[in-house]
């Protein structure tokens, strides 16, 4: 484990002692760790009932109430979203990237085949535009080859078709595809005329930032193409998100204080100061 990972396992444990009051440690296996929270109080995970509710119509996984689960810090970011009216807080946030649009549905843990690889979080609009989401937090890297037992059948059911279709993979072989960068273009083959696809790390994370750089770069082609494929990271886009939510009205009202108030908490819970 590298020093920026103990940095961000240290900051979680302040975070569960200080803020939430919880001073036991969790079990992963037979050990135990600060940053985990421990039998009893693993629901304080969640920052919002609709945090909440998604995480209970989901399949969770297995360190969901780990402070560090990405599973998890996808919930907590996007439920409130999901839960404004009309998605209208979603749409916000999505135009912070220049994706003026109206969300009509919005899914977590998402599997647009059955028995396929699923999706952080997906969610599509009125024009039929889908947005598929990767997000990572502490992990080390993106996995690089599926774990399918028979690669070459997975790859025909599943993935032959949208390549074939798809421009930017033009290049691509099924080798490159299914051992060398799976999980970063079982997402990125979606950026086509009707996807985009957002990735969102940590600035921090060297070894999912080089693998979404090689990726890219395997993919060989002019990067005017890549306009649908977005590499975000959470240092840049809590703090523009939480200036976007400090807009006040004509009496130097917040518009938004509840939604504000909500993201400064996050911001504190998940990003080292």
């Amino acid at each position: 484990m590298d020093k920026w990972t103990e940095k961000i396992w240290r900051h979680l444990e302040d975070y569960k002692v200080n803020v939430l009051g919880i001073p036991g440690k969790g079990m992963n296996g037979d050990k135990a760790y600060g940053h985990i929270l421990p039998c009893g109080t693993h629901h304080r995970n969640y920052m919002c009932d609709a945090a909440a509710k998604v995480g209970d119509s989901i399949k969770k996984h297995a360190g969901w109430h780990h402070l560090n689960s990405s599973q998890t810090m996808c919930i907590n970011f996007f439920a409130p979203m999901v839960a404004s009216d009309r998605y209208a807080m979603l749409n916000r946030f999505l135009g912070l990237f220049g994706i003026e649009t109206k969300i009509k549905e919005a899914v977590f843990e998402y599997t647009p085949v059955e028995h396929s690889s699923s999706f952080d979080f997906f969610c599509k609009d009125e024009n039929g535009i889908g947005y598929y989401f990767e997000i990572k937090y502490t992990e080390s890297d993106i996995a690089k080859e599926s774990g399918s037992s028979n690669l070459e059948e997975t790859y025909q059911k599943y993935y032959s078709d949208s390549i074939e279709k798809n421009p930017l993979f033009r290049n691509c072989t099924e080798e490159l595809f299914m051992k060398r960068h799976y999980q970063a273009y079982r997402n990125m083959v979606k950026a086509d005329d009707f996807g985009f696809c957002l990735f969102i790390t940590m600035k921090g994370n060297q070894g999912t930032e080089q693998e979404l750089r090689s990726s890219i770069d395997d993919l060989k082609v002019p990067e005017n193409e890549l306009s649908r494929i977005k590499c975000l990271h959470w240092e840049e886009i809590v703090p523009h998100w939480i200036e976007a939510l400090s807009e006040k009205d004509s009496q130097g009202h917040y518009k938004f204080p509840a939604d504000l108030g909500y993201y400064l908490e996050f911001q504190k819970k998940y990003l080292l100061d």
